[in-house]
């Protein structure tokens, strides 16, 4: 048989591409908790936005009211604000880093600079990376060293990730700091403040940014270059979305919390998200922005789910394994699950739920410990502590001081079911479960089952 490598290089080499003008990458940026004037302090913008004028010199020097204005790419004396007339310098002795120039940008306004709830829903087309300006004189107002993160001033940066972009492009020269960029406030050509980059993968989809904590200094800037070289669902980076990528979010379900772990989305954590953009490209491989060979099928693909359904004293969970054949893999596995004969309660026992799912806790503590009355819970996949019932915090467990028993490697990472462990005695229980591929299905069955004997 020939290997999908292969394939996908012949169709590679047979292919031809035309190429095209590459489309916008920001898509829409939602703004709350903003200012949001008529005039002045208006909605956030962005690059190839067109908006009219409302006050005489904003965003750049000669603009009229009444005039339209659309915001192009960052660069030289790009506008850095609806509401005021600032602008980024590409001052010589500090030359705009080359990486920013040329990309698309978001402009919002300095007045919300001291909004608390401000927010700014931000989704894009491509897998990017998403830049960070931040002035220096955040939390001390010293223009001369980067800004300092901390519980009143943007705590979020360090929360989410974001990780400074250091290549020695600033005044020090030195590459332990963050690069900078020269602020000229009065549209006159003189630097007044400096601000340093931060940066941060995102794929394409919605991620947001939050309040900037910088009254009377500057807001932040966003800046956003797509990612060319990015092969979505590579995790070990061997640009092969394959078994093995999906190996790593496997072992590290829900401990790990970086790229090299199988944090794919980038949000600090491994978990049921990550699955499914591997899930999406896997046999894919190809850079995001290179379109495919419309001809490249898959060969032997191979993938895994988990189903449950009840037998005896206890409800169990069942896994599944998928083997596909010339077919893509975008979706979760289990598309539905249909329960009838359950307690079926509003608390407690209500019915089953599946990987991918989310409910409202209804009950403290279940279906995990630490769940929280009316928080939200999301099923994973089938792993180490993985919860087994919606109306307990019974959980599966792996090699720990107490059990030197492992789970099967063949279960882990995969797609199950949690229905109710009040359901075992009902003589009419049900699952009519969905799926949207051929699978196998292994059924977890307690031991006790007809003598009590585990």
């Amino acid at each position: 048989m020939l290997s999908l490598r292969f394939c996908a290089l012949l169709a590679a080499m047979l292919a031809v591409f035309v190429p095209v003008a590459r489309s916008a990458n920001i898509v829409n940026v939602v703004e709350t908790g903003g200012d949001n004037e008529a005039t002045d302090t208006i909605l956030a913008k962005w690059s190839g936005q067109t908006w009219t004028v409302t006050v005489d010199n904003e965003p750049v020097p000669g603009a009229l009211i009444g005039q339209s204005y659309t915001a192009g790419l960052f660069d030289d004396l790009a506008p850095a604000f609806v509401d005021r007339n600032h602008r980024y310098f590409n001052d010589v002795a500090l030359p705009l880093p080359s990486y920013l120039v040329g990309n698309e940008y978001i402009l919002s306004g300095n007045d919300n600079r001291d909004n608390a709830t401000y927010k700014l829903d931000v989704t894009i087309a491509e897998p990017s990376t998403v830049y960070m300006l931040i002035d220096n004189r955040l939390s001390d107002g010293n223009n001369a060293d980067p800004p300092t993160f901390g519980a009143t001033n943007m705590q979020w940066i360090i929360d989410q990730g974001w990780a400074a972009t250091a290549n020695g492009l600033n005044r020090a020269l030195n590459p332990a700091l963050p690069d900078e960029l020269a602020f000229d406030e009065g549209a006159d050509g003189t630097i007044n403040q400096y601000y340093s980059v931060y940066q941060k993968k995102f794929v394409a989809g919605t991620f947001s940014l939050l309040q900037a904590d910088n009254g009377g200094r500057n807001m932040y800037g966003v800046v956003i270059a797509p990612d060319e070289d990015l092969v979505v669902g590579d995790v070990n980076g061997d640009e092969v979305v394959d078994l093995l990528d999906f190996g790593v979010i496997r072992d590290n379900f829900r401990t790990g919390n970086s790229p090299d772990e199988g944090d794919l989305n980038f949000d600090g954590k491994v978990d049921f998200q990550d699955f499914q953009i591997w899930k999406t490209a896997f046999g894919g491989g190809a850079p995001a922005s290179v379109p495919e060979p419309g001809a490249l099928a898959l060969v032997g693909i191979g993938c895994v789910a988990m189903f449950g359904r009840r037998l005896g004293r206890r409800l169990l969970s069942v896994g599944v394994l998928v083997g596909l054949l010339g077919a893509s893999v975008s979706a979760a596995t289990i598309t539905n699950v249909v329960e009838t004969g359950g307690d079926n309660e509003a608390t407690d026992t209500i019915t089953a739920k599946w990987s991918g799912q989310t409910w409202a806790v209804t009950v403290a503590g279940e279906p995990t410990p630490d769940s929280i009355l009316g928080a939200n819970y999301t099923a994973g996949l089938f792993g180490h502590f993985a919860p087994a019932f919606v109306d307990r915090n019974h959980r599966y467990s792996d090699v720990t001081a107490s059990n030197t028993l492992p789970i099967p490697a063949y279960l882990v990472g995969q797609e199950y079911i949690l229905s109710g462990n009040d359901n075992r005695d009902n003589a009419t229980y049900r699952l009519d479960v969905t799926i949207s591929v051929d699978a196998t299905v292994y059924m977890l069955i307690d031991n006790r089952l007809s003598d009590g004997d585990g």
